[in-house]
């Protein structure tokens, strides 16, 4: 291989994290295209986009009398959002991953209505229901969430797993997808988050559940070269940049796909038996994670911690709010 990036994508289907219009040619087609609040901001800040930034706001009163429960801004950044993942459809093989508001991921009917109204929104801006996955965060109501719009025919994600319960949950509720994040890789004995990854591939597997994992997030190219071996991996476009620019490597680093090759062999299935049992054993996990899983104890705290960073970014859009009081202004249409 000539670079880094051919040589991952050799042996894992790539998928795009966040992507934008200016996504390099040469980098080629991906598997999902995965929309991402905190990376939305990101791109819409510059001035590249400053044209769905506009369009997104006059959409967004356009369909305010039909989503009076939400603010402009909220519709404003779910159309930017989908404009985004659009903007590289043509070279998108499978899914578009739409996300739902975090700040609802405590409520099941809210979560529902968002997904319906990404779907809606989705299908004014030419994008078929049956190309879209739901991003959902892995809350007791974003399961419950999951299952009622399972049972309708619209696929969901589960993100931001960090428990091999959570990842057993998301599988009952008939998840397509099963996101855990994935952090930067730096010392390979601490990378808990990269063990859930194998952890949840081979859990699924042995009880023969149909949906996949497909870890994401901002990566750094390190964290793309020890999950390599992956059947998928999500990357953002900087760290496929990254890797396509380094043409040397040591082919004989121990920890390139280290984590691909890690397996769980004696895993049992976890049975809840509703709920309460569920959310009881969540709590009172042991430390090391249950039977052959090296994972740490995880808080509520450090879960409430993760959602609020991304809660925080959603809320941090206050370039929709500039635009749309000048939308009132200019009245532009």
């Amino acid at each position: 291989m000539d670079n880094l990036f051919d040589e991952v994508r050799a042996v894992s289907q790539i998928s795009a994290f966040s992507p934008g219009r200016e996504l390099p040619e040469d980098l080629g087609d991906f598997q999902h295209a995965i929309g991402d609040i905190q990376g939305s901001y990101v791109h819409l800040q510059r001035e590249a986009y400053g044209d769905i930034r506009a369009k997104s706001v006059s959409d967004a009163h356009k369909y305010s009398s039909k989503f009076p429960e939400v603010s402009v801004e909220t519709l404003a950044t779910e159309i930017a959002t989908i404009r985004l993942l659009k903007s590289i459809a043509g070279r998108v093989q499978g899914y578009f991953h739409l996300p739902t508001n975090p700040t609802q991921c405590f409520s099941v009917d809210r979560t529902v209505a968002n997904a319906r109204r990404v779907l809606y929104l989705c299908r004014k801006s030419g994008i078929h229901r049956s190309s879209i996955v739901i991003r959902i965060f892995s809350t007791v109501e974003g399961f419950k969430a999951c299952e009622e719009l399972s049972k309708q025919d619209i696929k969901t994600s589960a993100i931001a797993p960090a428990m091999l319960e959570q990842v057993a949950r998301a599988a009952e509720a008939g998840c397509a997808f099963i996101a855990p994040p994935c952090s930067d890789f730096c010392d390979v004995d601490r990378q808990y988050d990269f063990r859930l990854v194998t952890a949840a591939r081979d859990y699924l597997e042995k009880f023969g559940y149909s949906c996949s994992v497909l870890p994401e997030g901002p990566f750094h190219f390190g964290s793309a070269l020890v999950l390599m071996g992956m059947k998928s991996i999500a990357l953002d476009p900087l760290a496929m940049c990254e890797l396509k620019h380094v043409t040397q490597w040591d082919r004989n680093w121990k920890y390139f796909g280290y984590f691909a090759q890690i397996e769980f062999p004696n895993l049992e299935k976890l049975v809840f038996q509703d709920d309460g049992d569920y959310q009881t054993k969540l709590l009172n996990r042991p430390s090391g994670g249950g039977p052959a899983v090296e994972l740490p104890t995880y808080t509520v705290n450090s879960i409430i911690r993760l959602f609020s960073r991304t809660i925080t970014a959603y809320s941090c859009l206050s370039i929709f709010g500039t635009l749309v009081k000048c939308n009132k202004t200019l009245r532009i249409t």
